[in-house]
């Protein structure tokens, strides 16, 4: 190699290393062409190929004239034995509101000199303006058509939208933008039959699914553009139901005792139980299928009431509500026509009952030995008897007895009896003025005759 291709080599080197590309950029008039122009690598012999989209903002089909513009950083390069031909001609017809694809051909001639070139393709286009009088050519000439650069809707500020079954999803449309007016209206679509408006909005969904969403944004020359995304609603977990327990209710201390419990999920979730006996005691089952029947058994060492309490919990965590249930190991329970109405407490241990509890109502009251050895209990804590207790028998009855309630009270009796007295002394003292005045009358009349005679 001379020295002169040498230097020749290393010019053309740093030629292409300065080569820029140029920035994507809008020509004027409402046309937004993408890119408007780039920069090509070239040897002598070469061909290539480029896509152009361009799009007309305005209202109304227009001619579209295409020029080309070829340029280099390096010296000695020009465009000469550089072809660029369109796949359209020029004019051609531009609709409005299309992303229109126009391919550019470059076929670069065997003796240009190697380098980068910046391509730019000029788009420029022309409209009939309407007709006007006073024109001065009859309103036939022809002029540029003013045109609005449409919105560009986005709602990316809220990406990636996911949420849980009738939870409320925020919609940003925030960053949508306008670079010739401004955004009046957004409107949203969101995907299962329901709309919205607002730069931000809410919407919760009623069923779990993928949702396709659409942005619609308006600017003030009533120019449009959308934007797309989806939202994923998922089934929030949902806890079981409370379980159903069965077991003895009445027993006696240090006998083993089975008691069952079942429930259901929603989720179809596999479940377990928590039993709590009341004695500072819990057992725990593993996790089973929604609607088995979980066995388990317990014994009580201490006389008392225990309250025992169930609950379940699913595999997500998810807790039931509790189930509550009564056991009554070694206590006097207390009876009326087969329902429970409460039960007796030795509290001093002396061998004599000295509490009854209510079971409806779970006061505590008074109860009174007698000396039959029943006791009479005052049931709702009125001062009055209520109940006859046996404890040989353990039968309680309501008290009085029946019969005694069919006999009227003693303050009735006395009522009747006070009534009837008052209503004798008043017939009494009726009769004694009759006689009185009968017998005065009589006097009179005595007096008159010998006062006659």
């Amino acid at each position: 190699m001379t020295k002169h291709n040498v230097i020749w080599y290393y010019f053309t080197l740093l030629c292409l290393l300065l080569s820029v590309s140029m920035p994507l950029s809008a020509t004027e008039q409402g046309i937004i062409v993408k890119p408007s122009s780039f920069t090509v690598d070239l040897i002598g012999g070469c061909n290539t190929t480029r896509d152009i989209t361009v799009r007309w903002t305005g209202s109304d089909t227009i001619q579209c004239f295409i020029s080309t513009n070829i340029t280099s950083d390096c010296p000695r390069n020009d465009s000469e034995g550089i072809n660029v031909t369109y796949s359209e001609p020029s004019p051609f017809d531009l609709p409005s509101n299309v992303d229109y694809t126009v391919e550019m051909k470059i076929e670069a001639a065997i003796n240009i000199m190697p380098g980068n070139y910046t391509i730019t393709t000029n788009f420029s286009c022309e409209a009939e303006e309407p007709e006007d009088d006073d024109e001065g050519d009859g309103g036939k000439g022809r002029g540029r058509s003013p045109a609005n650069i449409p919105p560009v809707a986005d709602a990316s500020a809220g990406e990636l939208y996911t949420g849980y079954v009738d939870e409320e999803i925020t919609f940003n449309g925030s960053k949508s933008s306008d670079i010739d007016g401004t955004i009046t209206e957004w409107s949203w679509d969101f995907g299962d039959g329901n709309n919205g408006t607002g730069e931000v909005t809410s919407h919760n969904y009623s069923t779990p699914g993928t949702y396709n969403v659409t942005l619609t944004v308006t600017d003030n020359d009533r120019n449009t553009d959308t934007y797309k995304t989806t939202v994923i609603i998922m089934q929030a977990n949902r806890p079981p139901d409370s379980p159903l327990v069965d077991g003895v209710m009445l027993g006696n201390k240090t006998v083993e005792y089975a008691y069952t419990a079942v429930s259901t999920d929603p989720d179809n979730d596999t479940i377990r139980y928590f039993f709590d006996w009341g004695d500072g005691t819990n057992t725990i089952s593993g996790f089973l299928e929604r609607r088995l029947i979980y066995n388990t058994s317990h014994n009580w060492t201490t006389s008392g009431v225990y309250t025992v309490r169930v609950y379940a919990e699913d595999k997500n965590n998810g807790v039931s509500g509790t189930t509550e249930m009564t056991v009554f190991i070694d206590v006097n329970v207390l009876f009326i026509d087969d329902v429970i109405q409460g039960y007796i407490l030795d509290t001093d241990a002396d061998g004599i009952y000295d509490i009854f509890h209510n079971n409806a109502t779970g006061d505590e009251t008074d109860v009174e030995l007698q000396n039959n050895g029943n006791y009479l209990i005052d049931g709702d804590g009125d001062t009055m008897w209520d109940y006859e207790y046996d404890p040989e028998t353990n039968v309680l009855v309501s008290y009085p007895p029946l019969e005694e309630e069919d006999m009227a009270p003693w303050y009735v009796l006395f009522a009747l009896i006070l009534v009837v007295a008052i209503t004798v002394i008043i017939f009494a003292y009726f009769l004694h003025s009759i006689k009185k005045q009968k017998r005065d009358k009589g006097q009179k009349k005595k007096k008159a005759i010998k006062k006659a005679k």
